[in-house]
């Protein structure tokens, strides 16, 4: 049987450079446009393009693979794609990574960061073995910026449930022995600080890891577009500190600093515009969820529209799109926007399908609903939260084969004890349509 060629299919054209490394046609997503970069300055054996920031765990890789149908594509490392199947960019990759310990240390961090924005965070952790020191003498630079790429690729494995304490180890030794003001220690305590308010709810270690990142920041004699850049996302990061104390005021004050200096970003060239076009990205959805914390949803929605129209191949834009209109009880928009979310993200189809499952019930179009959730399990073989939206006799009829499946998986999945309890946030959702509060 012939294989298939990747951009044949409309998600593999979407995302082409996940799966093979090939050219990308398509634009306006950030996370595929990091990768094209990464590929370029690793084909190129140049370091003029920019380390464009932004996670794509290895489930995120999976999916849009998976969806795409295409299973010679699911591999953890480069070495596993077929020969006949390898592009040119693929091929050099696999090269210098058959001699990845006799390259040097820019050599190597170019590959690292290829293998960081495609997925591939189990090759990371493969190919560079040495953890970061847990005491002893300052690291050099060379050295840290190794280390943080462990560290990194450590973290996006436990946005995939893995253990977030390795991580957050290689990543503590990266902010104790590197350079304060080296690339590395800017990344780590920025890495750090995220980690520590967005999955370990330590608020503490939030505050200490961002002051350390600011004085980082202010180390590392970035001027210009660089210097914009760090304070732009600095700014967005310490918002949260005010929000979390109640202080809306500050809050915004805070978001009103990294929209200015993201503002006075170059956008001259391709690097430049792709930075840019990040930072941009970030802020603006930032933003929306700021107008959601104030109950402004009439501004909300403008950020949200200026958001998609940012990134227009963004599923996560459409995403927050979507509950935007709900908020604002326009649900016949959230349904075109959790459709189009599904369209352009396998990534995110659980989540898109759940919530247009919700909104079309609210509809009164069962039959659409029922289709939905039945989509969002498929993606997400784990959610009982959408198993229980069809365990009811409106959903599916109560002898027919949909509901005698739900009631075994759901019965199954509640006696897998682990799995009841890590709820996803998706999952929490009420099911209340309309509802602005």
């Amino acid at each position: 049987m012939p294989r298939v060629d990747v951009p044949s299919t409309f998600i593999g054209w979407l995302y082409r450079p996940y799966f093979d490394f090939g050219d990308w046609e398509a634009d306006g997503n950030s996370a595929v446009e990091g990768l094209a970069l990464a590929i370029r300055s690793l084909v190129e054996e140049s370091d003029a393009y920019p380390r464009v920031h932004g996670f794509s765990p290895p489930s995120v890789r999976r999916e849009i693979v998976r969806h795409a149908m295409l299973p010679d594509y699911l591999l953890d490392d480069p070495s596993e794609l077929a020969s006949d199947l390898r592009t040119p960019a693929w091929r050099t990759l696999c090269e210098q990574l058959a001699r990845y310990a006799g390259l040097d240390v820019r050599a190597r961090l170019r590959v690292l960061w290829a293998l960081h924005r495609a997925g591939l965070h189990a090759a990371v952790l493969r190919h560079e073995r040495e953890p970061a020191p847990k005491s002893g003498t300052r690291m050099d630079d060379d050295t840290a910026a190794l280390a943080f790429m462990r560290g990194q690729a450590l973290y996006a494995q436990a946005i995939d449930g893995g253990p977030a304490s390795a991580a957050t180890a290689e990543l503590r030794g990266v902010r104790e022995h590197a350079r304060p003001g080296s690339w590395a220690h800017v990344e780590a305590t920025y890495l750090l600080s995220s980690i520590c308010v967005k999955m370990l709810d330590d608020v503490p270690g939030f505050q200490r890891n961002l002051e350390r990142h600011a004085r980082s920041v202010d180390a590392s004699d970035a001027v210009g577009h660089e210097r914009n850049k760090l304070l732009s996302r600095y700014h967005r990061i310490a918002a949260l500190s005010p929000q979390l104390a109640g202080d809306h005021a500050a809050m915004s004050r805070e978001m009103d600093r990294a929209e200015h200096f993201c503002a006075l970003m170059r956008r001259d060239d391709p690097a430049t515009r792709a930075e840019w076009g990040l930072l941009r990205y970030a802020v603006l959805e930032s933003r929306t969820k700021e107008m959601f914390v104030l109950g402004d949803f009439e501004r909300a929605e403008r950020y949200a529209l200026s958001l998609t129209e940012h990134m227009r191949s963004e599923p996560r834009a459409l995403l927050t799109l979507g509950q935007v209109y709900v908020e604002r009880e326009k649900i016949s928009e959230a349904v075109e926007a959790y459709r189009k979310a599904a369209l352009l993200g396998p990534q995110v189809t659980h989540l898109a399908q759940f919530m247009l499952g919700q909104c079309l019930e609210h509809l009164g179009d069962m039959d659409a609903a029922r289709l939905a959730y039945v989509q969002a399990a498929a993606s997400d073989p784990l959610g009982i939260s959408t198993l229980q939206l069809l365990d009811r006799d409106e959903v599916a009829r109560k002898e027919g084969p949909l509901r005698r499946w739900v009631e075994r998986r759901t019965a199954f999945l509640r006696e897998e004890r682990d799995t009841v309890d890590e709820v996803r946030g998706y999952q929490k959702y009420d099911g209340k349509m309309g509802t602005a509060r």
